[in-house]
């Protein structure tokens, strides 16, 4: 179990590391016109796989939060999965409180273990 939670959280840093190099991609772009938008944002639909996973999607939501020109169409482009923005980072949210309380479990075990 705790190798599971170890490869987790890596897989979360590493999509919360990849919405930081695309708000900054996504932030570019949108000053610089709707075409670059576009022409950034078509590999999140094609090409990256974490590009619809949670564990991405809710950090780059709140790294985006009042960049009023980046922000819309990034929820355009999320909302193209079948999902609202909104609904991907309600279930993130979720799984990672269930992660969060995973993760005190087995530390609560294993300091039980320990002092014995």
């Amino acid at each position: 179990m705790r190798r599971d939670l170890a490869r987790d959280a890596a897989s979360v840093q590493q999509d919360r590391e990849a919405a930081y190099l695309w708000a900054d991609r996504l932030t570019a772009s949108a000053r610089q016109g709707e075409e670059s938008q576009r022409v950034v944002l078509r590999p999140m639909d094609h090409q990256e796989t974490y590009a619809h996973s949670g564990a991405f999607l809710a950090p780059l939501a709140e790294l985006l939060q009042g960049e009023e020109d980046a922000l819309p169409a990034f929820q355009i482009a999320a909302g193209q999965g079948g999902r609202t923005l909104t609904e991907f980072v309600r279930a993130e949210n979720t799984q990672e409180a269930f992660r969060s309380g995973a993760a005190a479990r087995v530390f609560a075990v294993c300091a039980q273990i320990m002092f014995r």
